[in-house]
């Protein structure tokens, strides 16, 4: 089975205060949240490039929020 994930927002509070980035996420079979990416850059090959990747983060903001508490642990069958 192939690998699912897409760009989604994710919300994350450094104990001051709450932050937003787009990450990329991955899911597990079940389609649960399973892992999240670095904070991403935009970088591509060409301008097109940029644009693609632009439009496809930009979908992130149309789905709900992600926090943290969204991914399971680490060898939990949560």
């Amino acid at each position: 089975m192939a690998t699912i994930w897409n760009y989604r927002v994710l919300k994350t509070n450094d104990g001051i205060c709450d932050t937003f980035s787009i990450r990329e996420v991955f899911y597990d079979a079940t389609g649960k949240p399973d892992m999240f990416g670095p904070e991403e850059e935009v970088i591509g090959f060409e301008l097109s490039d940029l644009s693609y990747l632009m439009r496809i983060m930009g979908l992130a903001l149309e789905r709900p929020v992600l926090t943290v508490d969204d991914f399971k642990p680490k060898g939990s069958d949560a």
